[in-house]
């Protein structure tokens, strides 16, 4: 469900996703966002609202300056999510200045990266691991990148398949940003097909500003080959029991609304 507050991308929450069971999450509890500098004050009013108690943040700090966050009364946490890996720039304003000029090795190289990126950053991570602790306090937390769509949607994708999400449900959500960020999108591509010749800066352009479906299945077969399935997976990597999880979807939970 989208959040409408003007000067934040793709601002939106996972409340009102139906689980595999039939269960429905309860709102007010997850959001997802881009970067939360562009707001106005009656926009942070809007903000402040929601009563937020804690603002994950995954950009670096080259990111940051660039857009420094408004958050209200929550408490803040950066702790960036994905580095630049590989000898390719993952980190969006760093990729600008690289697709510009890229070869077409590279650019195919860098796509590849950037998928394979989506079946690594989801283990040994600091910045997923507190996120998903913070879901133990029971209160509504936020977490975003630049855009809220890849580091911000690897994060949803978990925290869906923790409460009993199916795949194709992930996947919908996943690929809402598209929709929420066409018409910056298409500004950019507009723009770079207008003033560079270069087609495989297209190419790695929209590799990596528009959202792919294969992108968030890489992250979930990850976990699949490697743990079998969450519960497993969270416990190995961060600690968190199958106790937990119950507690969670008990809480998270509710019954959907019966037309």
């Amino acid at each position: 469900m989208k959040v409408k507050i003007n000067g934040v991308v793709n601002f939106r929450e996972l409340g009102g996703i139906v689980t595999e069971n039939g269960k429905v999450i309860k709102r007010g509890y997850f959001y997802r966002a881009g970067e939360l500098g562009g707001m106005n004050d009656k926009q942070k009013a809007k903000f402040d609202k929601l009563e937020i108690a804690h603002v994950f943040d995954y950009r670096d700090k080259d990111e940051i300056q660039d857009s420094v966050d408004y958050v209200g009364n929550a408490e803040y946490h950066h702790i960036p999510a994905v580095t630049d890996t590989k000898g390719m720039p993952m980190i969006p304003k760093k990729m600008k200045k690289f697709v510009l000029t890229v070869s077409k090795e590279d650019a195919i190289q860098c796509a590849e990266t950037f998928t394979e990126t989506y079946g690594e950053a989801i283990f040994d991570s600091n910045a997923y691991g507190e996120t998903l602790r913070a879901i133990n306090e029971f209160k509504p937390v936020l977490f975003h990148c630049t855009a809220g769509k890849d580091r911000t949607g690897i994060i949803a994708a978990l925290i869906l398949k923790t409460l009993g999400v199916s795949d194709d449900e992930i996947v919908k959500d996943f690929m809402l940003s598209n929709k929420y960020r066409r018409y910056d999108n298409y500004k950019g591509l507009t723009l770079l097909t207008l003033f560079i010749r270069n087609k495989w800066a297209r190419y790695l352009y929209n590799k990596v500003s528009f959202v792919y479906e294969y992108n968030i299945l890489t992250t979930l077969e990850a976990i699949k080959k490697k743990y079998g399935d969450i519960v497993n997976y969270l416990n190995g990597e961060y600690g968190i029991t199958p106790e937990q999880v119950e507690k969670w979807r008990e809480f998270y939970l509710e019954d959907k609304a019966v037309d």
